[in-house]
């Protein structure tokens, strides 16, 4: 996992696209850590839509590299490999 034994709850994490830069608020949940206040912010910017793919990569202990994949796009695409060491996180949004 990215973060081991200790999350940083209640702690913002960097996310970033491009040019684009967001402070997302980690919450603690029933099932683990999740992305919380400022979230909502990244999906608008985004425009992420229902059935679009998100991979965050890590680049550090509380930053992260985003990725959309577009619905329209990624039933042409596939992802060949991914490696768990690297501390990939893979959401299609479901």
């Amino acid at each position: 996992m990215v973060w081991g034994d200790h999350p940083p709850y209640k702690d913002s994490v960097k996310i970033l696209d491009g040019d684009n830069i967001w402070f997302v608020r980690v919450k603690k949940t029933d099932v683990g850590p999740v992305l919380a206040d400022g979230f909502t912010k990244l999906v608008r910017d985004t425009h992420l839509r229902k059935d679009d793919y998100v991979m965050f990569q890590t680049y550090g202990p509380t930053s992260f590299f985003l990725m959309v994949f577009k619905s329209c796009v990624h039933r042409n695409m596939f992802i060949s490999k991914i490696n768990p060491q690297e501390d990939v996180i893979v959401s299609n949004g479901r």
